[in-house]
């Protein structure tokens, strides 16, 4: 079995980052904390959606050395 999930940026502060993410609807939030770059999810459910959308902003992260926008992870 496959997982695809979108996210997307919507607010960023000095120390936190805040995404909509979800697949098909984007109806979940997470916040990563910037300084140590561990998430958490908003309604509390740290399902796969929830892994592999947080795994997919850190990775861009740390490949771009910015915080994405927006994007895509399928597996």
């Amino acid at each position: 079995m496959g997982i695809l999930v979108d996210f997307r940026k919507v607010r960023e502060d000095n120390q936190t980052v805040e995404y909509l993410f979800g697949y098909p609807e984007m109806d979940r939030r997470l916040v990563v904390q910037k300084d140590s770059q561990t998430g958490r999810p908003l309604d509390g459910e740290t399902n796969g959606q929830y892994s592999h959308a947080l795994m997919g902003i850190l990775k861009r992260h740390h490949r771009d050395r910015a915080w994405p926008d927006r994007g895509t992870w399928a597996s």
